[in-house]
């Protein structure tokens, strides 16, 4: 990318106004340590050091758009419990609104609770409900996106499997981005993967594409990614597809345009809401009606810097500036 369309980004940045409708859940981190072995069974003993409680999923990437600078609507579910009061507190201490975040009685608030020993993660333990919104859930969501697409540039729809993005809301969503002419950018998982038709981006993971397309094929092997993106993108008549890597790198497909980039040449600490990062990223740049190359640069460049960090943390408009001044960027066809 040429300096006058880094700037053009990142000027522009703050005045990018984004919806995102998805999976909110809590990270929570247990930073222990281990002293003894359990008189009970041949297993250690760990002790916690401390506790830690962060915005993950959808409101992981809400987190890293307001970081970016952008302004920024959340629509999503949580459970009528303590980690849903949890969510709500992490929420209005970070400044993001939590009107579109809705509580369910009959839904566990998803949590994610990682077990860490000096940066090294020991287990993680889920708590969730992953079945599909009911009636009355998709009600309040819906009900909500229409309150929230006012003066919207671009919607980010964050699918984690976990019940809010059922057929029947992604097509209500859609719906409604589409009678505005707002671009939308979509990081998909397996159960509705082909229900986001007629998009603008679209972003699976390389293990996510194999398995939605029913082919096994290798990360290294471009050629036959290529074919299985096209063949995907023709399928849910998607504009674009990002094809993330995560140590190759990132490819992207459009019609007549295709490329790949490399993974940047960073010290990998913990990979955990990279994909986070990078459809935020991708989504402000798609808002921008950047060429698709530059989306997939600075995407890919946000995701590097995303797995420098210790745990889920969002990356800042300054520090991808910064890393962007010493962007390097060639396609490989």
């Amino acid at each position: 990318m040429i300096e006058s369309e880094l700037n053009y980004f990142f000027e522009r940045l703050p005045g990018i106004r984004a919806l995102v409708l998805g999976d909110v859940m809590i990270d929570r981190y247990s930073y222990v340590r281990q002293e003894r072995m359990s008189p009970e069974a041949p297993v250690p003993v760990w002790d916690v050091e401390h506790r830690d409680s962060r915005l993950g999923g959808a409101g992981h990437v809400a987190l890293n758009l307001k970081s970016l600078g952008c302004q920024v609507r959340l629509v999503g579910l949580a459970g009528r419990d303590a980690d849903g009061i949890v969510l709500q507190r992490l929420m209005r201490e970070l400044n993001l609104d939590d009107q579109f975040i809705f509580s369910s009685p009959t839904r566990r608030t998803t949590l994610k609770h990682r077990i860490i020993n000096r940066n090294t993660h020991l287990a993680r333990i889920d708590e969730e409900d992953t079945r599909d919104a009911d009636l009355m859930e998709e009600e309040l969501l819906k009900a909500g996106l229409i309150s929230a697409f006012e003066d919207v540039d671009v919607l980010i729809l964050q699918d984690y499997n976990k019940g809010v993005l059922s057929e029947a809301v992604i097509r209500f969503a859609l719906k409604l981005a589409h009678d505005r002419s707002i671009p939308v950018a979509v990081d998909p998982k397996k159960r509705n993967f082909f229900a986001y038709n007629d998009v603008d981006l679209f972003k699976p993971n390389h293990k996510e594409l194999c398995e939605a397309m029913n082919r096994v094929v290798s990360k290294k092997d471009h050629a036959g990614l290529f074919s299985l993106m096209d063949d995907c993108r023709k399928r849910i008549s998607a504009h674009s597809i990002l094809l993330t890597l995560s140590e190759e790198g990132i490819l992207f497909d459009q019609e007549h345009v295709h490329g790949h980039l490399p993974a940047q040449s960073m010290e990998v600490v913990d990979v955990s809401g990279a994909g986070d990062t990078v459809i935020a990223v991708a989504a402000c740049a798609l808002a921008l009606n950047l060429p698709i190359k530059n989306i997939a640069a600075l995407s890919n460049l946000a995701g590097g810097l995303a797995c420098t960090q210790t745990g889920v943390r969002p990356v800042s408009h300054q520090s991808l500036r910064i890393a962007a001044q010493h962007l390097t960027f060639s396609v490989h066809n």
